[in-house]
């Protein structure tokens, strides 16, 4: 939330390019999101795309899955080594 708000100097543009706007399609597990040349399915459950499709090739190999790593930090040291001995380390 800002303090207040500051106009710009630019003058408003609204240009009709006379394209379709995208269409959104509800499936039974994902939704189809498709306009002039490209869809996107996203999935409801990962909210990651499932499939991409551009110029009618697709994009994906697989559906996209979300890979996160982070580094342990200097408390989680004790812990890690104490569970060592529970994992035959």
């Amino acid at each position: 939330m800002a303090l207040w708000e500051s106009k710009l100097p630019v003058a408003e543009v609204r240009e009709d390019r006379g394209q379709k706007p995208a269409t959104v399609k509800e499936l039974a597990n994902s939704y189809l999101i498709s306009g002039k040349n490209f869809s996107y399915e996203i999935s409801k459950h990962t909210a990651m795309p499932v499939q991409i499709v551009k110029n009618g090739v697709k994009q994906l190999l697989a559906p996209a899955v979300l890979s996160v790593w982070r580094a342990p930090i200097d408390n989680e040291r004790k812990i890690i080594m104490g569970a060592s001995q529970y994992l035959g380390g």
